[in-house]
């Protein structure tokens, strides 16, 4: 079941003043995807642009409508190539990614079997905020990452690996078991949203590097 160590909830309004989730804002990622073996590793790079159109209101939430556009480079297919350019769900404090098998872009809503396990708390969410160390939060179905907060980023306390995007005051989180089996870090900052993602699996036989290149508010 989901767990969540936190204080009072939070108004959608309260979530966009640190995750800046209004319509026009833009993010740009530099992804890199290492697989093959360490010895001759495949590595596959590629720029995404992810913009937010809208919101949708639905009965378990707010979704956050995100358009993401490849704009240099060419992913080497599966999960991996779409990782995070779907839209999101804001659930009560807490930051949901869903899948393109999870929400009906035609109806508006979300798909029922995704629906019940939500429900029923057996999905993590991807982020929940206020972000504060300590915080810990697990699933037990499709959604089975195990995310903890471990802070601000400090000296000597990140990855092995941290894209050169992070900075001091990002904080850290880690998630030691991540769908698939990958230890998962990810970092986040107050006022832009995600700054890096790295995970791992077996060094160069899986890894995925994400950093953010450029973050834009819009218009609207």
């Amino acid at each position: 079941m989901t767990m969540v160590a936190c204080c009072s909830l939070l108004s959608a309004e309260d979530v966009f003043s640190v995750f800046p989730l209004q319509a026009g804002n833009q993010w740009t990622y530099e992804h890199e995807n290492r697989g093959g073996d360490r010895a001759h590793p495949q590595i596959s790079r590629w720029i995404t642009v992810t913009t937010v159109r809208g919101h949708a209101t639905v009965p378990e939430g707010t979704v956050i409508l995100r358009d993401t556009k490849l704009v240099q480079g060419q992913p080497n297919g599966g999960w991996i190539g779409t990782h995070g350019s779907f839209h999101y769900l804001l659930r009560q404090n807490c930051i949901y990614f869903l899948d393109r098998q999870e929400w009906d872009e035609s109806a508006k809503r979300l798909r029922d079997d995704f629906r019940d396990i939500l429900l029923r708390g057996q999905i993590a969410p991807d982020l929940c905020f206020p972000l504060e160390a300590g915080m810990h939060w697990r699933g037990n179905a499709d959604h089975c990452s195990e995310w903890f907060m471990q802070g601000v980023v400090r000296e000597g306390t990140a990855a092995a690996f941290v894209p050169d995007s992070v900075e001091a005051p990002d904080f850290h989180l880690f998630s030691p078991q991540a769908c698939g089996g990958e230890t998962g870090h990810r970092w986040f900052r107050s006022g832009t949203g995600i700054t890096g993602e790295w995970f791992w699996h077996n060094g160069t036989y899986g890894e995925l590097r994400v950093r953010l290149v450029k973050f834009q508010r819009g218009t609207k």
